[in-house]
């Protein structure tokens, strides 16, 4: 198997999340384009490690899609354990002063303290680092082959078309 590449690629795909997850705790704003920016970035992120994954393997093999997946499985669990660690043990503080930082953000847009409280109640998850960490590996992991699969596919397309144009202008040339 491609281990190597599933192991390179795995952490430069953690590393890059763990430090859009960096950047992204430290923009506090509620402005839009610093959003849409960071959005652009993460799928960035994504797509640069996807396309390296791909580059000159076989699409259709069944070795490249399992690759393609422990590289996510390496990758999620990455995020995930970066995320716990700071959450319990690099900074015990650290759900407490997001939710500070989101109560602010919330009282900034306008929300009455009712709806303040509600938005808390919802963030449960979230103020329990282990079932957050869950939910990282979980959402990390989805886009990751939502992504793969959707790139890979492309280039198994791309390399369809190529064939028909070459096999189409030999014919006719004939």
């Amino acid at each position: 198997m491609k281990f190597k590449r599933v192991l390179v690629h795995g952490l430069a795909l953690g590393s890059g999340v763990v430090i859009w997850a960096q950047l992204n705790q430290r923009i506090h704003t509620v402005s839009i384009l610093p959003g849409i920016l960071l959005s652009i970035f993460f799928v960035g992120i994504y797509v640069a490690v996807i396309l390296s994954f791909v580059k000159g393997l076989k699409i259709n093999d069944k070795s490249t899609l399992w690759a393609l997946i422990l590289t996510g499985v390496f990758a999620s669990s990455i995020i995930s354990a970066t995320y716990l660690l700071q959450a319990t043990v690099i900074d015990p503080s650290y759900v407490k002063d997001q939710v500070t930082h989101s109560q602010q953000k919330w009282e900034q847009l306008g929300y009455s303290a009712e709806e303040i409280n509600g938005q808390i109640e919802m963030t449960d998850t979230f103020q329990n680092p282990m079932k957050w960490s869950g939910v990282l590996f979980g959402f990390n992991f989805s886009v990751f082959v939502i992504i793969g699969l959707v790139m890979m596919g492309m280039k198994s397309f791309r390399k369809e078309l190529r064939g028909k144009d070459h096999s189409t202008s030999l014919t006719e040339g004939q």
